[in-house]
């Protein structure tokens, strides 16, 4: 990062900043690694199953990360404004509860907050940690796409960002819609090459539910992708096969993604550890009520 974007602003992490909430070990080992630029380059994060999958871990956190928490006791979610950008910063954990879904309460405020950013006209990113459109191991999430994708739709988000999934990928929702639709980013492929999912792809067999043909997918030249024989019910019930078409890449690769906006425009890149640009594009900022 420090070669590709010395100049970014800040950093989002959509959970698991590291692998298990509950070892100091795990802690001491995230902040040797990021000691060189955390003081002097704010870090926002969103709560995952790894680093606040109990009470406990949450805790932890909750305590680390001095986020501007609207309810802590209950999870860690807070929005904060960057010049014409609003980040809505959600818990999929729920404050340690586990869960897929955002309590009520919970799913009220990012409702308050997706209202304030569409009366204000500013660019709405919406990050969390539990996928809500992939075609990774972990699949799509069907109750968050009955829940969330017209919510998302009614207040025009441009940007939606959550990991879970070890990859990069990229969807475009509504493309030819009047107001320009919503880009969708897996953002879960920052831990090294150790944590790919190899088992996604054809040749490894394992069973899961989308099978990548290689090391990167894209829907218009592979389709949409195949089943693992075998699979079960519950696995096939995590597929959204029309979501699929709206993919435009995926790389099992690890990477970062990097997003300047300027104005009404934003170029997003998602990179790689030897400053490979994987995959890149320019898209406009969604009309809001202004």
């Amino acid at each position: 990062m420090d070669r590709t974007a010395p100049d970014r602003d800040f950093h989002v992490v959509v959970g698991d900043s590291i692998n298990d909430g509950s070892k100091e070990a795990d802690w001491q080992y995230f902040f040797e690694k990021t000691n060189s630029w955390l003081h002097n380059i704010p870090m926002m994060n969103c709560t995952g199953n790894h680093d606040t999958n109990s009470r406990l871990k949450y805790g932890r956190f909750a305590k680390t990360w001095d986020h501007p928490y609207v309810d802590m006791k209950n999870g860690g979610y807070y929005s904060f404004r960057y010049a014409n950008a609003l980040f809505i910063m959600a818990d999929s954990d729920n404050g340690g509860r586990l869960g897929t879904v955002f309590s009520d309460k919970q799913f009220e405020w990012v409702e308050d907050e997706l209202e304030k950013g569409f009366n204000n006209n500013l660019w709405i990113f919406v990050c969390f940690h539990r996928q809500m459109y992939s075609t990774g191991d972990f699949s799509m999430e069907p109750i968050l796409h009955q829940f969330y994708r017209p919510l998302f739709d009614q207040y025009h988000v441009d940007c939606v960002m959550y990991g879970h999934d070890h990859n990069y990928q990229a969807f475009w929702t509504d493309r030819e819609s009047d107001w320009g639709g919503t880009k969708y980013f897996v953002c879960g492929a920052a831990g090294g090459q150790e944590k790919m999912e190899v088992k996604i792809m054809g040749p490894n067999k394992g069973k899961t539910i989308y099978v990548w043909p290689s090391r990167t997918y894209i829907y218009k030249r592979d389709g949409i992708p195949p089943i693992v024989e075998g699979a079960s019910i519950s696995q096939t019930s995590h597929r959204l096969d029309e979501v699929c078409k709206d993919q435009l890449y995926a790389i099992l690769e690890p990477n970062f993604v990097d997003f300047k906006i300027k104005g009404n425009q934003c170029h997003v890149r998602a990179m790689g550890w030897q400053d490979q640009v994987f995959h890149q594009f320019n898209f406009t900022k969604n009309p809001k009520n202004s």
